[in-house]
């Protein structure tokens, strides 16, 4: 028996998988659509993100090529001038505030020697193109007056911004169903050729038949019947605090000890440890500890902000840290993988969505997506 049985099924729930099932109904509203998520139970990343809208602040990860480096810069401020008109149409369509915000992002440094090894980077990121200005300690705390009198410098990137990716989340599921799209609670465990189609096969009993499967699974579910792709998980802590006052910071705060991510009505999220042999979904308390300590060190009166959530989650990473994007080279391709965006998931969903949506539309591959292809592991 066939539950469902359709043109499209997404396999991932998070804020990728929606936002492609978004962009491919909005490209062709007469498709039968449907997003697989298998919950909370696999760790997904968009639950317990910050939601920065932070690029300019991202360093290659020493197994990426300088070629494949330029091209990640790029597709991430490619998708930061997205979120403008993806929030605003999204906001319109589904009804509710996403708070998505221009808020710009500080990264600081504490300590001479810290400061001057980001001047350092600052002067590097200048000649290769980048639009951002220094400011020494004094001129930090004149915009931002609760930080810390050890930080001596600083990166300000105007340009950045955030957004809640629960709220994000729900909008977008909210904007799905009034267009249709079929949203269903499950784990896909095998997938199988069906005439010219797919079987899904759920560990809940259910099948469905598509004619095309996009993978969005993040650091989830491995799927029998498809290709395996080099995507591990890297596990984050994170913690949600109330400020002592509602407008005590403003900007996004980025610095090795932690980094400090505003939100509406006096709240901050402050993240995020980095554990890659981790895989359990339970804060730990001594990585919630560190954080604190940072966050005090960078803002002194953190050390009596409130506490009032605790988060985990599984960011999902490839060898080189750049995405996964595209159909294998070796087919089939009916199948599109949208895996691997590690900490810029949220930032990338609109120019992912864009990209798989336009392939499932028949186009030819793009720049980006041809860099980001499966077949670069082979």
């Amino acid at each position: 028996m066939v539950d469902w049985r359709g043109d499209i099924a997404i396999i991932g729930g998070g804020i990728v998988g929606l936002s492609i099932a978004w962009q491919v109904a909005k490209n062709d509203p007469a498709a039968r659509i449907a997003v697989i998520d298998a919950g909370p139970s696999v760790g997904g990343s968009t639950s317990a993100a910050a939601g920065m809208l932070a690029p300019s602040f991202e360093t290659p990860s020493p197994s990426m090529s300088s070629e494949l480096a330029h091209v990640l810069n790029d597709f991430c401020f490619d998708a930061l001038g997205l979120w403008k008109s993806f929030s605003g149409e999204l906001e319109e369509e589904a009804g509710v505030a996403i708070d998505y915000e221009v808020t710009g992002a500080l990264g600081v440094a504490c300590g001479v020697e810290r400061a001057t090894a980001l001047r350092a980077t600052f002067e590097k990121q200048i000649a290769d193109g980048a639009v951002l200005e220094w400011l020494d300690g004094d001129a930090v705390r004149s915009i931002e007056s609760a930080l810390s009198p050890a930080i001596e410098g600083a990166i300000f990137a105007h340009g950045d911004g955030r957004v809640d990716p629960r709220k994000a989340a729900r909008a977008l599921r909210r904007a799905l169903e009034r267009r249709g799209v079929a949203l269903l609670s499950g784990t896909v465990r095998s997938t199988k050729v069906s005439g010219s189609g797919w079987r899904l096969e759920l560990a809940e009993g259910n099948a469905l038949e598509a004619e095309r499967l996009v993978i969005a699974t993040g650091a989830g579910e491995m799927i029998d019947g498809v290709a395996p792709q080099p995507v591990s998980s890297v596990k984050g802590e994170a913690y949600t605090a109330h400020m002592n006052a509602e407008k005590e910071l403003y900007h996004i705060i980025r610095a090795e000890e932690a980094y400090l991510c505003t939100r509406p009505e006096g709240m901050i999220y402050v993240g995020a440890t980095e554990a890659p042999a981790r895989t359990d979904l339970d804060p730990d308390p001594a990585g919630i500890a560190r954080l604190a300590e940072g966050a005090a060190k960078l803002v002194p009166a953190a050390a009596k902000w409130r506490e009032t959530t605790r988060s985990a989650g599984l960011r999902p990473v490839t060898p080189d840290h750049a995405p996964i994007l595209g159909a294998a080279p070796s087919g089939p391709e009916t199948v599109f993988f949208a895996l691997g965006a590690y900490r810029n998931g949220v930032l990338m969903a609109p120019a992912i969505a864009r990209e798989i949506a336009s392939l499932i539309d028949g186009a030819r591959a793009s720049a980006a997506v041809s860099a980001f292809s499966p077949g670069r592991f082979r």
